[in-house]
């Protein structure tokens, strides 16, 4: 009985809560607004603009009349970003453009004058430039069911440096070919590694980060949710990724359930930074996967009810209720076996959640210590109402019963009135219900990817299917 209501609890407290993706139509999608990419932005400029200092220029070498001269060791460093935009390219993905950029160009020179006495003179030089701009684009795709980047059309200029050459016996020619270097070879040189940079830690940090997307999470020992992204649009206003999004059985994953997914709107709220929108469809391949592995279903001996149960497992507790059982099997032990008969289902409205779970209840006596005789089969069709609320980030459910309705469907003791049995099934059943809201009573924080979480969400139910609108927030842990 434990291992049964440990997974209905389960099972049902995922169908209530479930806020994952979802290959005809998805199981949720996930759309983030333009203000929501700037929120990203922000938070992961700090972690890339590490990677745009010290940047190594590669060494210049010439001559000015009978004079030699050599630029090594020259670094691009101290980048400073003044700010920072992202703005959407339909069917592209987000353009980075970051302004009022300053830096600093260090550098060691040394020259030799090729006439006698040969002369050399060494010394170092520094250059500052401000007012500059650099951008990138970002281009979204999809591969093997993970969403891709792809930094693309990455631009950058640099101008407007500020020269200071410092060393004894400074030749004025020298500063005047640092200054056109800083026009001209260096400064294309900085350009052209800014860019690189730049365009190396998007597609980094963002592989980084796609890396710790699960596409295949396990759901106990018995079922496996497919987080597969299929498709990802790009808006001037939003970006929205669609996913699979279904549960599938871990002994049989290509099987298909019996049942589509519903048509999700194409919701998006572009004051909010990012929106989810689920479908119940999820919650039913759950139940499904659970079901298909046989896992919705118990034997329940004398011994494991519990003591403080109006009715034991023993015929003598039954003579009143079923009188046929006792009169053929007087003071005689029971067994039950408890199987949901077909998928559980979850229907989810703009007025509540609401689930249903047909459920056949055999009850056998114990001839001997190996020997069971089937009596009859209970047929219960139980439809319970659920609740969602949203606690800060997370999801809380709970269920209550709402009716039942019992019938007899076989019997080998000759026929009698299940109207008896009725109201003891109501008591095992609310004893089991209050179970599970005890296992959910915890709730389900939302998903994010790796140190991202949602901030103030806020849940909209619809007809099969849930919004939750949220602010994006980053955290340390």
């Amino acid at each position: 009985m434990q291992r049964l209501l440990s997974i209905l609890s389960f099972a049902f407290f995922i169908f209530l809560t479930l806020h994952i993706c979802g290959a005809v139509n998805p199981g949720m999608k996930l759309t983030v607004s333009a203000q929501g990419m700037n929120k990203i932005l922000h938070i992961g400029l700090p972690k890339i603009l590490p990677q745009l200092q010290k940047l190594e220029l590669p060494k210049v070498h010439g001559k000015h009349d009978h004079w030699k001269y050599h630029i090594k060791d020259i670094v691009l460093e101290s980048l400073k970003i003044g700010k920072a935009d992202i703005a959407l390219i339909k069917g592209v993905g987000p353009k980075l453009t970051l302004s009022d950029i300053s830096a600093h160009v260090h550098l060691h020179w040394k020259v030799k004058d090729s006439h006698w006495p040969h002369i050399k003179l060494k010394g170092s030089a520094d250059a500052y430039c401000s007012d500059s701009t650099a951008s990138i684009e970002v281009k979204l795709g999809v591969a093997d069911g993970r969403p891709t980047v792809s930094a693309q059309n990455e631009e950058a200029s640099l101008h407007d440096f500020k020269v200071e050459v410092h060393g004894h016996g400074t030749l004025g020619w020298l500063v005047d070919v640092l200054h056109k270097l800083f026009t001209g070879d260096v400064k294309n040189d900085a350009e052209s590694a800014l860019k690189s940079a730049l365009k190396d830690a998007i597609n980094k940090d963002a592989e980084d980060v796609l890396k710790t997307l699960p596409l295949l999470t396990h759901v106990g020992k018995y079922s496996e949710f497919n987080f597969s992204i299929f498709n990802i649009t790009v808006e001037t206003g939003y970006v929205t990724a669609e996913a699979l999004g279904k549960f599938v059985p871990t002994d049989n994953p290509a099987i298909h359930e019996p049942f589509l997914p519903p048509l999700l709107p194409n919701y998006h709220n572009i004051s909010e930074e990012i929106t989810m929108v689920m479908g119940d469809f999820v919650a039913n391949t759950l139940g499904f996967s659970f079901w298909e592995e046989k896992q919705l279903r118990v034997w329940v001996t004398a011994s494991e009810v519990p003591k403080e149960s109006p009715v034991q497992l023993n015929t003598s507790d039954f003579k009143v209720l079923v009188p046929p059982l006792y009169t053929k099997y007087p003071n005689k032990q029971m067994a039950m076996f408890i199987e949901v008969s077909s998928p559980p289902r979850v229907d989810v409205a703009v007025t509540g959640i609401t689930a249903y779970a047909d459920t056949d209840v055999t009850v056998y006596v114990r001839k001997n210590a190996t020997e069971l005789i089937s009596c009859f089969t209970l047929s219960i069709n139980v439809t319970m109402s659920g609740s969602l609320a949203l606690d800060n980030t997370t999801l809380k459910p709970t269920l209550k019963r709402i009716s039942q309705k019992t019938s007899l469907v076989h019997s080998s003791i000759g026929t009698f009135s299940v109207t008896p049995l009725s109201s003891i099934l109501s008591f095992f059943l609310d004893a089991m219900i209050g179970t599970v809201n005890k296992y959910m009573a915890e709730g389900w924080p939302l998903p994010t990817v790796e140190h991202f979480e949602f901030v103030t969400p806020k849940m909209i139910p619809e007809n099969h299917y849930f919004i939750i609108e949220s602010d994006i927030g980053y955290s340390k842990k």
